[in-house]
């Protein structure tokens, strides 16, 4: 906040504090009028290059001279803390005096005190001590004079009391930026003049109505935003308002805003500028206040188009390769300066930038917000949504594997079926596409010969993969299965010796062979649990695994 003309305020940024700071009245006449508000506190920058005009009670010289009066409106007892530092927050030798009670703000500079009165014969000629040496004297008011705390020490930190102020009175304050005469204009810096019982039980109040025009702090907004300052004083007779829309080029350049004259003022135009208040009094007084407000653009949320991805398991709806590498340039749409921050799907921030891959937390689909909000400012923003859709996998149903006979036992059968498979893998699905691929990966096609002929068997086996691709998906999504085409080489069967068998006495030329006694005859060195022997009467039903006989046989 700035304040000129009778009242002007700066926002001060020194020694890492920020805080609304007041100038000064130059003179006794010209003193400006402060309170301790709920911060109980008032910063201001120094005085330098003014010099002493004087011993006035019991400061002996009073260089770079403040001034200052308050109003009591609360009932109390007043303490205060006066801090004098450099830019860097270095202590800087502060020295004041104060005098009260008064029942005006104005007409009272002729009758301060200069010096004390120790004996009270109405003389005031004594030199008057510091409060830092004089304990209660002035607590205790041995001075015999409108004098209410004074301090002439080296401290960069000094401390008066009001005892006992009653609402409606006034008090002046003087204070200075000491430095030793003939050693330059003094150190430039801040003074904090904080009130430290503010809230106490039974401390008093001060009335900050008498200062003009408080706008408050400099105000950051949106663009869009309808900002409304308010000037209200006690006692206001006029408002006029003006702006400077050129606040950075170090010159005032204030234009009166025509039709404005009300003690608010509403700003809907999005103008940057200094705005100032004029507030006349019914007294005729008048004062100013000035803020900075300062309009930020809302950047544009631009669309962001939905993310599709097969999933990674079928049913799941979960995928890990959504592609978000594109995300952000499609939001910014080429707009600089900006901070982007993302959201998932349960309003959980992710962060500043999204990973890449994404895996979606939330099954099916799943809606990312994207805010983009102003860097010099980041409560403009804007904000959009995309969906990661994770989209269905079909399903490859498992084949049943084929195995047909190796007549020549090189490893490879020219006649298995594959009549069944396609329908066997679809299941009940449709607008699928099948493709194929044999042991070495390479495509088979969409279709299977049938006959098939295995080409690419190792010991006999060929593995066969069947992709089911749904085309309806943008990704193409798909999954696999496989089966075996099994070559069985056909086995040389031992010819085993002649069965025969004794008739019996009926001698009718018929006899009962157990079948199965023969196994070891042509099975020879074979392992019989490798191999299922059946009998059969003819070859033909043999090669056809047909009619086979019982192992007893007549």
């Amino acid at each position: 906040m700035v304040r000129t003309s009778t009242f002007f305020l700066i926002m001060l940024f020194a020694a890492g504090i920020s805080n609304t700071a007041y100038s000064q009245g130059a003179s006794c006449e010209t003193a400006e009028p402060f309170c301790s508000d709920n911060s109980g506190e008032l910063i201001f920058a120094n005085v330098t290059g003014v010099p002493s005009s004087g011993a006035i009670g019991c400061l002996t010289t009073t260089p770079n001279p403040v001034w200052y009066f308050l109003r009591v409106s609360q009932t109390g007892s007043l303490s205060f803390d006066i801090i004098q530092t450099d830019n860097n927050g270095g202590g800087i030798d502060v020295d004041f005096i104060a005098w009260g009670p008064f029942s005006a703000p104005s007409g009272n500079c002729n009758n301060l005190a200069q010096a004390c009165d120790d004996d009270g014969d109405g003389n005031p000629t004594n030199a008057c001590p510091t409060n830092t040496v004089a304990g209660n004297y002035y607590i205790d008011d041995l001075d015999n004079t409108n004098i209410v705390d004074c301090s002439y020490d080296s401290a960069s930190i000094e401390s008066f009391t009001i005892l006992n102020a009653i609402a409606g009175e006034f008090y002046l304050l003087l204070i200075t930026n000491y430095h030793p005469p003939g050693e330059g204009p003094g150190t430039p810096g801040f003074i904090k003049l904080e009130q430290t019982n503010f809230g106490d039980s039974g401390s008093g109040e001060t009335d900050c109505s008498i200062v003009v025009g408080e706008l408050g702090p400099d105000i950051d907004e949106c663009e869009g935003t309808t900002v409304t300052l308010d000037g209200t004083t006690a006692d206001a007779a006029l408002y006029e308002w003006s702006v400077d829309t050129t606040p950075d080029d170090g010159t005032d350049n204030f234009t009166q805003l025509a039709g404005e004259n009300n003690a608010t003022l509403d700003i809907t135009n999005n103008q940057t500028g200094i705005y100032r208040v004029e507030v006349t009094d019914t007294n005729g007084d008048s004062g100013s206040d000035e803020i900075l407000v300062t309009f930020f653009s809302v950047p544009i949320a631009n669309t962001v188009t939905d993310i599709r991805a097969c999933e990674g398991t079928t049913g799941s709806g979960i995928s890990s390769s959504f592609d978000t590498s594109t995300v952000e340039s499609q939001v910014l749409g080429g707009q600089t300066g900006i901070a982007v921050t993302y959201f998932d799907g349960n309003g959980t921030l992710i962060g500043n930038s999204l990973p890449n891959p994404y895996t979606n937390a939330i099954a099916n689909s799943e809606t990312i917000t994207v805010r983009v909000a102003n860097s010099s400012l980041t409560s403009c923003f804007s904000e959009t949504t995309f969906a990661l859709i994770a989209e269905n996998l079909p399903v490859a149903n498992t084949a049943t594997n084929l195995e047909e006979c190796d007549s020549d036992r090189d490893g490879f059968a020219s006649t298995f079926d594959t009549s069944n498979i396609s329908a066997t893998v679809l299941g009940s699905q449709t607008g699928m596409t099948l493709e194929y691929f044999d042991g070495t990966g390479a495509s088979l096609g969409n279709t299977l010969p049938n006959p098939m002929t295995n080409s690419n068997a190792v010991n006999g086996v060929e593995t066969i993969i069947v992709r089911v691709t749904d085309t309806s998906t943008t990704n193409s999504c798909f999954a696999e299965t496989t089966f075996d085409l099994i070559s069985n080489p056909y086995d040389v069967a031992s010819t085993p010796p002649a069965f025969i068998q004794c008739d019996d006495l009926s001698n009718d030329g018929t006899a009962t062979f157990i079948l199965d006694t023969q196994d070891d005859s042509i099975l020879g060195t074979e392992s019989e649990s490798d191999f299922i022997i059946t009998y059969h009467s003819t070859a033909a039903d043999a090669l056809n695994d047909a009619s086979a006989l019982p192992n007893s046989y007549t």
